[in-house]
């Protein structure tokens, strides 16, 4: 059986739609959903081992995605291309990776993506893929704790948000030298007590320009303005909260284990009976221009495809 590992979503703002209006790209089989359970048979991975958390690499057309597999690896894939492997980069000795996001920084006034992969202890960054190659190039420290999750402000893509196991939301403003180095000594960060217990998933809404945290205890923790947190219980009353979901915007926690929602802050229909056991949906991220979702199980990534914006 699985061992207990919390687990992160990463990811723009989603606003939750009834996945049966969601269409697949007509080059896939005319079905509501798809999934991608090849990744880790592409991958110098077991098939035996888990998928933990992904993330949609914010590109021009949006069609890359990152995928921590086994703890052991940051896999990059072109779901255009047969879902081969863009290429794969192996966790440090001594690091298992936890969760990943992406974010932006600006070299001679060009984007440039960059990666960051939480572990114990630190959050490591990562350059784009270059034919094949990845370059680990800085770590900042979350002393004492395991990083659990990852969200970026996209208005502000310097500023990084970090749930630990040790109950603290770390909000860290990242320093990027004129070259897109990330300046580890020169980044800082502040914490917030937010919860009892584990952080397991964490996201910036656009819309109200909050942070939203899900406690391993189920409950939900709303910070506007970050350094004023206002706690809102939505969901008290999960036994197992291990595999709990937040879906961005419509604040809606899953019991995976039928994926219904257990209580919702708007009407929405259940999620259709093909997501049923045994998936664990782990986490949820939405492409930029929202026309899809990516929703990592524990073996298989699952695509939403919307022919119009969410």
């Amino acid at each position: 059986s699985e061992s207990y590992r919390p687990r992160a979503n990463s990811g723009n703002q989603l606003t939750r739609t009834d996945p049966r209006q969601l269409r697949p790209r007509a080059t896939a089989d005319a079905k509501t959903l798809y999934t991608i359970d090849k990744l880790v048979a592409h991958s110098s991975s077991t098939a035996s081992e888990n998928l933990w958390d992904s993330c949609i690499v914010p590109t021009k057309h949006e069609r890359n995605i990152v995928v921590v597999v086994g703890d052991q690896q940051l896999v990059w894939y072109d779901l255009d291309a047969n879902y081969k492997p863009l290429a794969t980069f192996e966790a440090p000795v001594g690091l298992t990776f936890r969760c990943v996001g992406y974010t932006s920084t600006e070299v001679s006034g060009v984007a440039t993506n960059v990666c960051a992969a939480g572990s114990q202890s630190c959050v490591l960054f990562c350059r784009e893929p270059d034919n094949g190659r990845v370059e680990a190039y800085e770590r900042v420290h979350v002393v004492g704790a395991e990083v659990t999750a990852i969200a970026f402000n996209p208005l502000k893509p310097n500023y990084m948000y970090c749930g630990t196991d040790d109950r603290k939301v770390y909000v860290w403003e990242l320093f990027f030298e004129a070259d897109g180095a990330l300046n580890a000594n020169k980044s800082s960060y502040r914490y917030l007590y937010a919860t009892n217990f584990c952080i397991v998933s964490i996201v910036y809404l656009l819309d109200t320009d909050s942070l939203a945290a899900v406690g391993e205890s189920s409950d939900v923790l709303l910070f506007n303005d970050i350094s004023a947190p206002k706690y809102v219980s939505i969901v008290t009353s999960i036994t197992h909260c291990i595999n709990a979901v937040l879906v961005y915007g419509a604040a809606q926690l899953f019991k995976t284990a039928n994926l219904d929602p257990l209580e919702t802050l708007d009407a929405t229909d259940k999620w259709p009976s093909t997501m049923s056991a045994p998936i664990i949906m782990r986490s949820v991220s939405i492409s930029n221009d929202k026309k899809y979702v990516i929703g990592t199980t524990n073996k298989n990534i699952i695509c939403f495809w919307k022919s119009t914006a969410i």
